[in-house]
């Protein structure tokens, strides 16, 4: 419907499942635009959610991604849990934006070589965390994005597979902790 009423809309279709990662990497690769948002079908965002990022990457140059805060949603829409505001005030390795609400530069994008497949369920972590040695990350501080929760990946995944991508995103940020080179994925378990 959109993409029939707007050029700037295209679809793109895989033969197959691509997964996370590479769904991830063929849509941002597909961008024309210097600014990426990242965003899930099923999420929602603010309408100024963009407007906010834009105006924050053309008025910072020195930040390469952004992100915002964000409530999230069960399947039909209700909020099951308010916004982490804590995450802004307590020092963590993790992310304190969901994947879907960040937006960054292309340029930045490529640099990294995109998301990497060893790193399924956590590829977000792992893009942000090799950006931070290039370039800042910055957080607008306010609500703009709702994430669905139910409808994950990583809700529909091999429990195994999913228990060792946890163990190396873990592994990683305790590596970053201690100030060695994250950048190298963890071995998988065994």
């Amino acid at each position: 419907y959109w993409a029939a009423r707007d050029p700037r809309i295209r679809l793109l279709h895989a033969e197959k499942n691509l997964g996370p990662v590479q769904s991830s990497n063929v849509v941002a690769r597909a961008a024309r635009a210097k600014l990426v948002a990242r965003m899930d079908a099923d999420d929602l965002s603010c309408r100024e959610r963009l407007a906010e990022e834009v105006q924050l990457l053309h008025e910072y140059p020195d930040v390469g991604i952004v992100g915002c805060l964000s409530d999230m949603i069960d399947v039909s829409g209700c909020k099951i849990r308010d916004t982490d505001k804590w995450r802004l005030v307590r020092r963590s390795a993790f992310l304190p934006f969901a994947h879907g609400a960040i937006m960054y530069r292309r340029e930045i994008f490529e640099m990294l070589a995109g998301y990497r497949d060893p790193c399924k369920y956590w590829e977000d972590q792992d893009l942000v965390w090799r950006a931070a040695k290039l370039t800042k990350v910055a957080v607008i501080p306010r609500t703009l994005f709702r994430h669905r929760q139910w409808t994950s990946t990583r809700f529909v995944c091999d429990p195994g597979e999913l228990e060792q991508a946890i163990d190396r995103v873990y592994q990683a940020a305790d590596r970053l902790g201690e100030g060695k080179d994250f950048v190298q994925i963890p071995d998988q378990p065994r």
